[in-house]
């Protein structure tokens, strides 16, 4: 084997064992609010959907309309999604590996889980919020929610 050609293989061999795995995060457009710890899927599985909590809007001076309080994120393993998609197609149902969030808010209803058609992962999201709306109302901060795949987009509102 000439030199050049274990070169090309040793550099592209190590760049497969050393890639970075980019976060998935958007943009901080509220200042209020407690930063809590993070979780993460286990190793070795990726997020492939999600679950939100939702607090229905009140929209009265006396009431707190949080709207959406909790976003739990679906964890599972590539063979997972992949065993499922051989078996029935892209609208398996996956069971998660684990359900990651972080501080979980009480109030609400948790609504149903949504999933990327298998075998496909989380690639991006969007979260929609609501403008700060004064002394006399309740600032509401999130309230929508699109969760992006590598093949469709789920939208959900709070």
């Amino acid at each position: 084997m000439s030199w050049e050609l274990f070169f090309i293989l040793a550099f592209c061999s190590a760049r497969t064992i050393f890639a970075a795995v980019d976060w998935i995060e958007s943009p901080p457009l509220t200042n209020w609010g407690e930063w809590y710890n993070y979780e993460e899927c286990p190793l070795g599985s990726y997020a492939y959907g999600f679950q939100l909590r939702v607090h229905a809007f009140m929209d009265t001076v006396l009431t707190d309309d949080t709207i959406l309080n909790s976003i739990f994120l679906l964890c599972a393993t590539p063979k997972a999604r992949r065993a499922g998609y051989e078996m029935f197609g892209p609208l398996d149902y996956t069971p998660p590996l684990a359900k990651v969030s972080s501080e979980v808010a009480l109030n609400g209803e948790i609504r149903r889980e949504w999933q990327c058609s298998s075998p496909h992962f989380a690639i991006g999201f969007q979260l929609r919020v609501l403008e700060p709306q004064g002394i006399l109302w309740d600032d509401v901060a999130a309230k929508g929610y699109l969760w992006d795949t590598n093949s469709s987009r789920i939208r959900k509102n709070g």
